[in-house]
């Protein structure tokens, strides 16, 4: 699992490419100014790529929100097309159980 920051409560999942982690890094910085929220990037876990599917899958469980950058890179990048697949297929059965 991956660790949440001190007086924090809700996370939220930024999807990236690594060619736009730049501005990955500066929407995280401005949802850490949110007081309760804090912004996660996979892609800065020491050991992202061990385990990808299963830890992005406990992360976006975790999850408040998402925000996916979806560039050129973001559209090319597998990471992003995983994260983006596995969190559409979770919104859309729980849509489902709703509906039910």
């Amino acid at each position: 699992m991956f660790a949440k920051p001190l007086n924090k409560s809700y996370s939220v999942f930024i999807s990236c490419a690594t060619e736009d982690i730049v501005i990955a890094r500066k929407f995280r910085q401005s949802i850490n100014q949110i007081p309760q929220y804090y912004g996660y990037i996979a892609r800065d876990e020491p050991k992202t790529f061990e385990y990808p599917s299963e830890k992005i899958a406990q992360v976006l469980d975790a999850c408040r929100a998402y925000i996916i950058l979806y560039t050129k890179a973001g559209l090319d990048s597998p990471m992003v097309n995983q994260e983006f697949g596995y969190y559409y297929r979770r919104y859309r059965n729980r849509a489902r159980a709703f509906s039910s």
